[in-house]
Formats: C-alpha cells, structure tokens, sequence
C-alpha cells in the first residue's frame, strides 16, 4: 500500500473535524485508516498533528501512525499523519465502565 507516497490530502470528505483545532481528522478506511491533516490556520508541523492522536484514541485503538509530507499546488510540502486504528467495541467500553463505578 503506498499511502505514504500521497500526494494530497483530498480524501473522503466523512471528517471528524472542527475549525478550532489545528488539524482534521478524515476516514480513509472506515475503522482501519484515518489522515490527519492541518487546518492550515496554525503551525505547519508535524508536531501541531500529535493531538489529534489523543482525540482518536477516545474511539479508536490506535495500532500505529506513520507520519508523511504532501505536496501542495505551490509546490510546498505539507505534514500529515497517516493512523491505523481499530474501532473499539462498545460492549468492552461500557462494560470497562461499569466496572469502574463499583
């Protein structure tokens, strides 16, 4: 699979995003790939997308992440994160709670 050899981020538009954070998180592969891209509002760095794993990790189990550059139009290179996740099962998160209020 050569998705660290991408060349943009124009992947499907099912987003988990929000203008206030300083990037957006895209399924490419429903509960098995996301790509995290910057709002290009902050920082350009790959740095400024590490968040973003502590907000997929509330939904997901993260097995791993591969960091990547795109080039955009203006020939500039662009950080992004490429991460691979497995949904987690709402029967396991619930029973985890249920057990942590006894």
């Amino acid at each position: 699979m050569a998705i660290a050899s991408a060349s943009s981020f124009s992947f499907p538009a099912q987003a988990l995003e929000s203008e206030n954070q300083p990037y957006f998180i895209k399924q490419i592969e429903k509960d098995k790939v996301l790509a995290v891209s910057p709002n290009f509002r902050g920082e350009l760095t790959q740095t400024s997308l590490l968040p973003s794993l502590t907000e997929i990790s509330h939904d997901y189990h993260i097995k791993g992440a591969k960091a990547i550059q795109a080039e955009k139009l203006n020939g500039k290179l662009v950080p992004g994160l490429i991460v691979y996740v497995e949904a987690k099962s709402p029967t396991t998160e619930s029973g985890n709670m249920l057990a942590n209020n006894f």
